[in-house]
């Protein structure tokens, strides 16, 4: 665990360079922390603690996420939940056509950098776990899973990570999460996933993470979420996220219903590596989108 005012006296000259607030160690609460990227958002929020409300000192980065693989279109998707500020910020990571990584608990970004790559690469999923965690000595506090192109899944929990904590898998789904009120929590999200196959993709990651919500959810409250879908290349072809909200999977449902309105359809005119030069006809790809948003608003009624 580290000591909050350890870490404050260290970062004190980076804070001099950002002409940031004095996080200075009397300021530093007397606890520890379990989690690093929670130490983080105290940091941030208590340079401004006259004009924002504190996160509790207990408020740990927990996260659990579902992450999956559409049989019918080969696209991939994870989306995600946690009592912590951000979480599509650093836990989702992904490309079409190679797979899905989502790294939580006391998160390491490059377990997704590096871990796409050793996909692409042509490493099983057992192989680049185990790439991954051999060479970090902080793999102990971290949460890991992934599913590849084919579908494969797999999970890897580190023995510091705060109770409870776990996964399950199905086909083409994974779901783990850390800190949560139970194992009812990735259980109700992988069935409510499962049951829900004749949904479209995107909304079918939201009932699951739902689900997850009524099981329990966090064990400590909520705070922010995130969907992200790659269908071709590292580019995401749906991306929203809410970063702070009381309610935040119901804000997502929000935003998931306005990005069908335009957002959504509007990707297939954006460059690819098929077509780089996109679509630049505006009328063609208003009326598009406008038709598409018809025919997608009278199959989802409000």
């Amino acid at each position: 665990m580290i000591r909050a005012s350890t870490m404050c006296s260290r970062i004190s000259s980076c804070g001099r360079l950002w002409n940031l607030p004095n996080w200075g160690v009397e300021n530093a609460p007397d606890v520890h922390w379990d989690d690093g990227y929670s130490l983080l958002i105290w940091l941030a929020l208590d340079g401004y603690r006259s004009g924002l409300k504190r996160l509790p000192p207990e408020a740990s980065h927990m996260t659990w996420s579902i992450i999956a693989r559409d049989s019918a279109s080969g696209s991939m998707g994870i989306a995600c939940a946690s009592r912590a500020l951000a979480v599509g910020s650093i836990v989702p990571h992904g490309a079409g056509r190679v797979g899905a990584i989502a790294t939580q608990a006391f998160a390491n970004p490059f377990y997704g950098i590096d871990g796409l790559n050793l996909l692409r690469e042509g490493c099983s999923v057992a192989e680049t776990i185990a790439n991954l965690t051999e060479m970090d000595a902080g793999r102990d506090y971290r949460q890991l899973h992934i599913i590849d192109r084919n579908g494969e899944t797999g999970c890897f929990t580190g023995s510091a990570c705060l109770a409870w904590s776990g996964s399950v898998s199905g086909a083409d789904a994974s779901v783990a999460g850390n800190m949560l009120a139970g194992p009812e929590v990735v259980e109700a999200t992988l069935a409510a996933y499962q049951e829900a196959s004749a949904l479209d993709f995107d909304e079918r990651l939201l009932a699951a993470l739902d689900a997850g919500e009524r099981a329990g959810g966090d064990k400590r409250g909520r705070q922010s979420c995130a969907i992200r879908i790659w269908s071709e290349g590292p580019i995401a072809s749906f991306d929203l996220r809410v970063d702070d909200h009381a309610e935040p999977l119901r804000e997502l449902r929000r935003l998931w219903r306005l990005a069908h309105q335009g957002y959504a359809p509007f990707q297939a005119f954006l460059p690819s590596r098929r077509n780089p030069a996109g679509m630049t006809d505006r009328e063609i790809a208003y009326r598009a989108c406008e038709e598409y948003a018809a025919r997608w608003n009278a199959r989802h009624p409000v």
